[in-house]
């Protein structure tokens, strides 16, 4: 048993999950799509300025 392979049921030829090639495809993931996610990320200043929590991730942490 320990030479079985074991393939991934829930996942697609080129490793995305079938939930991402159904976002992608839905009208949400082309709004997501259609947004200069670069310029948006340049406005968000570098320092975070005020009171609360330090930031986790930066402005382009989570750009596609």
């Amino acid at each position: 048993m320990k030479d079985t392979i074991q393939l991934p049921i829930f996942k697609d030829f080129d490793g995305y999950s079938p939930k991402y090639h159904f976002f992608k495809n839905s009208l949400l993931g082309q709004i997501h799509d259609s947004l200069p996610w670069e310029k948006l990320s340049s406005l968000v200043p570098e320092k975070l300025q005020g009171p609360g929590a330090p930031r986790w991730f930066g402005a382009k942490a989570c750009l596609p």
